[in-house]
């Protein structure tokens, strides 16, 4: 079985890393592709993706946020970091630049640069 994985970069921040309530809105909108299924969310540690992530767990009441502290803007990975994706559906989110490092890792292709507006889920399996 495919264990279905979604990146998801963060809402639309503030200067000060917040989101925007903009940002807010996106984040519950994302929230709605996931409504009736069990999901487990990975998180960076950056306010603007906790808030995100908060809100993606108050919509959809069926989830558990757990922080990843390598997810914070990144692109040194452990070797293992599939290994951390307990979850048959799982919800990454963290950075623009992270996101495409992971998506190069789950597709083994280097082009995800323009994959990642602000709190537009995008999924992947993973075997």
């Amino acid at each position: 079985m495919n264990q279905e994985i979604w990146l998801m970069r963060h809402g639309e921040p503030q200067k000060n890393g917040s989101l925007t309530q903009n940002g807010v809105q996106q984040s519950r909108e994302a929230a709605k592709v996931f409504q009736g299924h069990e999901i487990v969310i990975y998180s960076s540690p950056a306010p603007r993706c906790l808030e995100t992530a908060a809100l993606l767990n108050v919509e959809i009441a069926q989830s558990v946020v757990h922080v990843i502290p390598w997810l914070n803007i990144s692109t040194v990975f452990p070797e293992d970091c599939l290994s951390f994706l307990k979850g048959e559906i799982v919800v990454v989110v963290s950075h623009g630049p992270t996101l495409c490092k992971l998506a190069e890792i789950l597709t083994l292709s280097s082009d995800h640069s323009a994959d990642f507006d602000y709190a537009v889920p995008v999924k992947f399996y993973c075997a």
